[in-house]
């Protein structure tokens, strides 16, 4: 099956919290895209790191495809990625993330370059009891407020964007990358028309919302709403010192 060409879309930010010029790029929703294709666009970005904001894998059964991907990536770049569907996998799956040399980050932060990575432990709210719905924000509130006081730039990956409005808007962060929409699946005058977790006439679908939540439409696809007017995407990030400008 032929692919469409995957789009490169450039974004920068500037802060007096950079201390040095970073390139990042940012995949998300891969869901068995072509690996050779992503790795391909990824070379001509030449990032410092790779930054994979989930749905890397398609299912419990097909995970080969993410799995080598990740493991292609961290050959070349530092690699760091959060959870999308992969959140409610077994714990033999996630030994395979960390295996292939990426970071896993689980409700988790680390140091890059002088900026502060997070990873949010994000789940599908659809289906769950107000009592579990509850019990995942709070648990996720905690965490992100440990997040939000570090000194410093940082940068948040959370595969869910609707999950800005819920609660992340309220916290300091100073940029959330998020997927998951799928572009809307289909475009008409850049707007999306239907996003899991949003249903129809999303807010989020794709682009910078807010000047800090950056939504990128992902790769892959696995609706049976086609993608139309809806090119596959990778985010070439970068982040510049205020003094640069």
């Amino acid at each position: 099956m032929k692919k469409d060409r995957i789009q490169i879309t450039k974004h920068h930010f500037v802060s007096d919290q950079i201390h040095e010029p970073l390139k990042l790029a940012f995949v998300s929703d891969l869901h068995c895209y072509p690996n050779q294709l992503i790795m391909s666009v990824i070379h001509v970005i030449e990032p410092a790191a790779v930054l994979v904001g989930g749905d890397f894998v398609q299912s419990q059964d097909q995970i080969d495809s993410g799995m080598s991907f990740l493991s292609q990536a961290a050959k070349f770049w530092p690699v760091f990625c959060s959870s999308g569907k992969e959140h409610g996998f077994h714990d033999k799956l996630i030994h395979q993330i960390e295996s292939t040399g990426a970071v896993f980050l689980r409700n988790q932060h680390i140091s890059f370059r002088n900026i502060h990575l997070g990873g949010m432990n994000t789940i599908p709210l659809i289906g769950k009891t107000q009592e579990e719905k509850v019990k995942w924000i709070e648990v996720n509130k905690a965490w992100l407020e440990n997040f939000s006081m570090l000194q410093g730039y940082k940068l948040l990956l959370c595969h869910h964007p609707e999950y800005y409005d819920m609660f992340i808007k309220n916290y300091d962060v100073d940029l959330i990358l998020s997927g998951h929409a799928h572009g809307g699946q289909i475009r008409f005058f850049n707007h999306g028309l239907w996003a899991p977790g949003q249903g129809w006439f999303p807010k989020y679908s794709s682009g910078l919302y807010d000047e800090r939540l950056l939504v990128g439409r992902g790769l892959g696809n696995v609706y049976r709403i086609p993608r139309i007017n809806n090119r596959p995407e990778i985010l070439e990030i970068h982040l510049m010192p205020s003094e640069d400008i």
